[in-house]
C-alpha cells in the first residue's frame, strides 16, 4: 500500500506457503492477489464488488484460527464493509458499517 500511515497489506496463510495482498488499479487496491511460495504463482482470488470499492487501512487480515481473509473496504470514506472470503476467494459473509453520519475509520483488525 502506497500509504505510509497504514499497516501494510501483505499477509501470510495459515498453514501454507501463500501471501496476500491488494492489486492496485490506479491509486487504489480493488482486488486480492495470492502468492503461491513454493509454486512461484500469482492470482487474483478475489475483486471488490462495487465499482468504487477499494481497500482500506491494511485492506487484508488473516484469521489465525480460520485462515479466512476479512476484507475492510470503502467506495467513499464514509461507508465502510467487511467481507468475509476463504482463503480460495469465496465470500463467506459481509458486514456493513457506517455511513455519512458515522466517522469510522479501521485500520486493522484484532482477532482473539
Amino acid at each position: 500500500n502506497q500509504w505510509a500511515y497504514t499497516p501494510t497489506g501483505l499477509q501470510a496463510a495459515k498453514g501454507k506457503n501463500v501471501l496476500y495482498f491488494g492489486t492496485v488499479n490506479g491509486w487504489y487496491a480493488n482486488a486480492v492477489c495470492a502468492y503461491d511460495i513454493d509454486n512461484k504463482t500469482v492470482s487474483t482470488i478475489y475483486t471488490l464488488e462495487g465499482a468504487n470499492d477499494l481497500l482500506y487501512g491494511s485492506g487484508i487480515h488473516v484469521n489465525p484460527q480460520t485462515g479466512n481473509l476479512y476484507l475492510v473496504s470503502t467506495p467513499d470514506y464514509r461507508s465502510f464493509v467487511i467481507d468475509i472470503v476463504t482463503p480460495e476467494g469465496e465470500k463467506q459473509k459481509r458486514i456493513v458499517y457506517g455511513n455519512e453520519t458515522t466517522l469510522w475509520y479501521p485500520s486493522t483488525i484484532i482477532f482473539d
